[in-house]
């Protein structure tokens, strides 16, 4: 493991960058991950490039930025050049299965986001929804 994290490892810690990559690699493959069930377990995959290589992920995402994390733009595929990026924890919380979305002005948001844009609390937002009114 030492060469595949060269430059990434200190004092027998890794990098913030290769902590996040092992953590996605390890979800996706490793039925003793507590969250492989919701992650390898219903079909979410690293692609080959990065499962066999951190220097390709490396190059493809770059150095994870201070406070930001891993995330598949699409949830329903899987961790892969064009389906990654670099995240706020806010901007993840917003992009879950669980969220229910809506449109508003043409762009499909979930509530929460709905909400911060029109100006109302989410909590009155999901109501409108759950009854079947308009935004």
């Amino acid at each position: 493991m030492g060469k595949v994290l060269h430059g990434h490892r200190h004092r027998g810690r890794v990098s913030r960058t290769a902590a996040a990559w092992l953590k996605a690699k390890q979800r996706c493959t490793n039925p003793n991950d507590p969250k492989y069930p919701i992650y390898g377990g219903r079909g979410v995959t690293m692609c080959e490039r990065w499962a066999h290589s951190f220097r390709a992920f490396l190059a493809d995402m770059g150095e994870r930025p201070p406070a930001l994390t891993l995330e598949r733009i699409d949830n329903s595929r899987g961790y892969e050049p064009g389906n990654c990026r670099w995240a706020t924890r806010k901007a993840q919380a917003r992009n879950t299965r669980r969220n229910h979305l809506i449109t508003v002005d043409g762009v499909e948001m979930c509530i929460a986001e709905a909400a911060e844009k029109l100006g109302l609390k989410a909590a009155t937002l999901y109501q409108r929804v759950y009854r079947g009114w308009a935004p």
